[in-house]
């Protein structure tokens, strides 16, 4: 089975350069992610990857739950790879809340996935959300992980190590040798 960079390639979805963020950072690099979202050949091989990952790293799983929108598409795909059932969480707007489809029970024991964390603060809100539900929550699965190992201590697993620099403006050193921008504008 290929690995993830050698899925992302064959998807062009792997961009390296001198790219600026519309969070305003820079950086060397940048996935993009929607064009393995929305080719199921590559979803598959994706999710088939992270499901492998998840039972490596939190065999006693139940639910596989993933927030609005992209999560929720890889969460379908892990979940039947797991043979388990998935949830979704709609967090776009205050308060976070479960869809309808399946909430967790107190006690369930959970492992979110997503494609990329780039701030964490989103994945932070999600955590908390579960928590409070009564939620067991095992760990997080992701494509890449541009944060540390751990939101709100949970333990974060990533199918890729950070393949790209991530730099705020005012210290980027590709500006400060005078590289042009190659991408503008990126939301990763």
């Amino acid at each position: 089975m290929r690995n993830i960079e050698e899925i992302l390639k064959e998807a062009n979805a792997w961009h390296e350069g001198h790219t600026e963020f519309r969070n305003g950072m820079h950086g060397d690099g940048w996935l993009q992610k929607d064009l393995i979202a929305r080719d199921p050949k590559y979803l598959d091989q994706v999710a088939r990857l992270q499901a492998d990952q998840i039972m490596r790293e939190f065999p006693e799983v139940e639910l596989i739950m993933g927030p609005v929108t992209g999560g929720a598409l890889i969460a379908s795909n892990v979940a039947r790879h797991l043979g388990k059932e998935m949830g979704i969480i709609d967090g776009k707007k205050d308060p976070v809340v479960f869809h309808d489809m399946n909430i967790p029970e107190a006690g369930e024991k959970v492992v979110m996935v997503e494609d990329i964390i780039s701030s964490g603060v989103d994945m932070g809100r999600f955590t908390r959300f579960l928590k409070q539900s009564g939620a067991e929550i095992l760990g997080i699965c992701v494509w890449m992980n541009r944060k540390g190992s751990e939101i709100e201590n949970i333990k974060v697993s990533s199918l890729l190590e950070t393949p790209f620099k991530l730099y705020q403006k005012e210290e980027c050193p590709l500006c400060a040798q005078g590289v042009e921008i190659k991408y503008k504008n990126v939301r990763e």
